[in-house]
């Protein structure tokens, strides 16, 4: 039988470094990078699945930043029956934009 031992054992405590998990896969912009960090405050997200999903999202979201700046030089239609041209995505297909 094994003896106990006298001493406790050593424990580290790991913080929350990039090599982690808080650091993106890709570079985002400032919208992008800024709901990653805060997500992964958050959840710390490890999975693939999550880190994915997430990622996608902080694109979207550097995207959709990016269109609002172009839409409020440009202006906006509102009141066209045509939707703007930003909305339209590749082949003329309809992009529908949400807030993340």
């Amino acid at each position: 039988m094994k003896e106990k031992s006298a001493r406790p054992p050593s424990l580290t405590v790991v913080g929350e470094t990039p090599e982690n998990g808080l650091k993106p896969p890709r570079k985002f912009g400032a919208a992008g990078e800024s709901l990653w960090t805060r997500v992964q405050n958050d959840y710390l997200i490890q999975d693939v699945g999550g880190l994915e999903l997430l990622a996608q999202c902080c694109a979207a979201a550097d995207r959709a930043e990016a269109l609002a700046a172009i839409i409020e030089v440009m202006g906006s239609n509102r009141s066209a029956t045509e939707p703007h041209a930003l909305g339209r995505g590749p082949q003329g297909s309809l992009v529908i934009f949400s807030t993340v």
